[in-house]
């Protein structure tokens, strides 16, 4: 049965057995009771036999801390059921959000087709949809790995949501509705300290065994390499078993007095009931308990979220800060509206494929800045830092490094070159692959630019790679790649910012670049989503790629094809390893206003190479700011073909002048005093500065 109203209505719906004539009706909690022959016991007591338990009471618990007294009525906390009794609407709210469907509408991932119902990790979808499911270069994909070690930080309950068109069909009273709003675990959100475990109870699906292998554990409990032998996980370190047609499980809130001892985490230091009494607004803690840990361990996949960003300094994060504008992710996230809007997050990392509004979120359009935020915009002065604005992202400028926090962040990952870890798999022990990491200790990592319109292509599951977008494989990377990789050689972009110098709506933004390998199916020139879970459990990439594949090792056609020898460079027949890369935008981690370009000691000299400062961050004429290759564009040019020539650009107006061609000199003369567009010395134009292409008429 679902609770449903305010508490003092104790309404429900009873879901009883299918055929059942009370099924799906409304009744009260007392009239519910009676189909039981039960009764309701005072409010506080304890349940006796015969008794349904009441999760909610008119008499608040005494000696309940809660900062909000109403919660202080829940007596017994059993599941979210208990928070969507009170919270229907922003349950609703949440259920068509990409945290819970996993997945959602895809407005500016511009290489998935549009007949394709939505994409993301695993979006719940209609009979017939079809849906862009991910690829990445950390994990691959969630397709081939157990459904707990992906589901531990979505909102869902355990059980897949149901697809977003269907749900709006259901009867809002009925209690197939309300099973599925049951499903949206509040706390994973709204409680900072909040865990879960899959159902360890009798009713639970329970645990399967597995072993772990080529590894043993030594004097002190370390695993180590040893190739050959195993280590059997049973019990509650076992895989929980799902539902064999649905896929779904069940989590149980972790609690301090519920879960075992047996069990491989360690419990909340509150009970579930003082969870759910206590919970509270989103807080950065909550939010990063799940996205700092993106990728498999703190800070490792976005390089500006770690733990650290609970409580930032100015330096680290000067928004978020309580030094600074103490914001919490809410203030800049959240939406606001009346359709469903209140669960939903503005905001999207270029390699992400589902938005959850149809609106870009960017400083400009959060509310906080406008497009000329330092007052002093000049069409013609390059120095007027508002002008850089029109083309370069604020991120650009205030963002001078990332992977600040001390736990750094991953550059690189190699499957084929594993290690044991007791971490692995949530605790359960196994292998994980190389992760080179950056920014460890003091240091920190520059970001790579690029245009950026705020949208992108993303690869996805079953794509092609013909046509994808490469770029050469960093030299210090294939170095460190197992196996023979070369500097140069061509890696596939899985996440590829649209955009470029002349586009009138991108800016340039910082990344940070990550690599890595995964397998390419050269049958049909598609990467193979590999299982994470046999390489968690074997060390075996190769093993992982041939379960990706859809080998099944109980029928002995994963063995016949891999050794199994953790680091083994041998892949499943007519596959191949490839290395793969993504961009990934920097957003988080402005600095304090001097600290902007790293300082003034480094000022305009970080991106213009003829200005005094620097190092440089960046290559403006790799960005589409070197000299002029296509024909003049300038109105009575002297010259036609400019070639990249500098004595062909300047002899297109006036005779060719060989001295003072410093940067600020020429722009200066061209730009500020005669107002001369762009494109008289570049492949690009700014009509929106209204600069003019005209040559001066005293040069005849």
């Amino acid at each position: 049965m679902t609770l449903l109203g305010q508490p003092s209505t104790f309404d429900y719906v009873f879901a009883g057995d299918a055929g059942d004539s009370n099924r799906g009706i409304r009744h009260t909690f007392a009239e519910t009771a009676a189909l039981f022959g039960a009764t309701i016991p005072a409010a506080g007591a304890l349940p006796v036999e015969g008794t349904v338990p009441v999760t909610i009471s008119d008499t608040p618990v005494t000696g309940c801390t809660s900062a909000i007294p109403e919660h202080c009525n829940i007596t017994a906390y059993t599941g979210p059921e208990v928070c969507v009794a009170c919270h229907e609407g922003e349950a609703r709210d949440m259920h068509g959000s990409v945290h819970y469907q996993q997945g959602g509408a895809y407005d500016y991932t511009t290489n998935i087709p549009g007949y394709f119902a939505a994409a993301g990790e695993r979006p719940a979808k209609a009979a017939g949809d079809l849906v862009a499911t991910g690829i990445n270069t950390y994990c691959g994909t969630h397709e081939n790995s157990p459904r707990f070690t992906c589901a531990g930080c979505h909102v869902g309950n355990g059980r897949f949501p149901m697809a977003q068109s269907q749900f709006e069909l259901l009867d809002p009273a009925s209690a197939e509705a309300h099973a599925q709003l049951a499903n949206i675990d509040c706390l994973t959100c709204h409680q900072e300290v909040y865990k879960r475990f899959p159902d360890w109870t009798a009713s639970g699906l329970g645990f399967s065994n597995f072993s772990l292998l080529n590894m043993t554990e030594d004097l002190d409990g370390q695993l180590v390499r040893s190739d050959g032998d195993s280590i059997l996980r049973s019990s509650f370190s076992g895989i929980p078993k799902v539902d064999p047609v649905t896929a779904d499980f069940q989590f149980l809130p972790a609690g301090s007095d519920t879960l075992p001892a047996g069990v491989p985490m360690t419990p909340m230091p509150i009970t579930s009931l003082q969870a759910a009494q206590n919970v509270h607004a989103t807080t950065r803690k909550s939010c990063l308990s799940c996205h700092a840990g993106a990728g498999g361990g703190d800070g490792t996949k976005r390089g500006d979220m770690a733990k650290e960003n609970a409580n930032p300094s100015v330096t680290l994060d000067m928004h978020m800060s309580p030094q600074g504008a103490d914001l919490t992710c809410s203030d800049c996230h959240s939406t606001v509206g009346n359709n469903g809007e209140g669960h939903r997050m503005r905001g999207r990392g270029l390699d992400l494929r589902p938005n959850d509004v149809a609106e870009r979120f960017t400083c400009e359009t959060g509310g906080c800045h406008d497009n000329r935020p330092h007052d002093d915009f000049s069409n013609t002065d390059g120095a007027s830092r508002d002008k850089h604005a029109m083309k370069v992202a604020c991120q650009t400028c205030h963002i001078p490094a990332y992977a600040k926090a001390n736990v750094g962040t991953e550059v690189a990952r190699d499957w084929q070159d594993p290690h044991p870890s007791a971490a692995a798999c949530n605790g359960r022990g196994g292998w994980l692959p190389r992760e080179d990491k950056g920014g460890l200790g003091a240091a920190s990592l520059i970001p790579t630019y690029a245009w950026f319109d705020g949208s992108s292509e993303v690869l996805y599951l079953e794509e092609s790679l013909d046509g994808v977008p490469t770029v050469p494989l960093d030299a210090t990377v294939a170095a460190s790649f197992a196996g023979n990789f070369n500097a140069g050689d061509p890696a596939y972009v899985l996440g590829q910012p649209n955009g470029d110098v002349s586009s009138t709506t991108a800016k340039l933004y910082p990344m940070k670049p990550h690599w890595s390998k995964l397998a390419r199916n050269e049958i049909d020139n598609k990467l193979v989503g590999h299982s994470t879970f046999e390489f968690f459990r074997s060390g075996s990439f190769c093993r992982a790629v041939a379960v990706g594949l859809g080998l099944d090792e109980p029928n002995a056609l994963v063995s016949s094809v891999c050794t199994g020898t953790p680091g083994d460079l041998e892949m499943p027949p007519n596959t191949s390893i490839v290395p793969v890369f993504t961009y990934q935008t920097i957003n988080h981690g402005v600095e304090p206003e001097d600290n902007a370009l790293g300082g003034d000691a480094r000022g305009c000299g970080s991106c213009h190479a003829g200005l005094s400062g620097g190092p440089r961050q960046l290559d403006l004429a790799s960005l589409g700011y070197g000299l002029r290759t296509l024909p003049s564009a300038v109105i009575g040019t002297r010259v036609t073909q400019l070639n990249g020539n500098l004595d062909a650009i300047c002899t297109q107006c006036h005779d060719n002048e060989r001295e003072d061609r410093d940067f600020s000199g020429v722009h200066e003369r061209h730009v500020r005093k005669e107002g001369k567009d762009c494109a008289a010395c570049h492949n690009f134009s700014r009509p929106e500065r209204n600069l003019a292409l005209s040559r001066r008429e005293q040069d005849d």
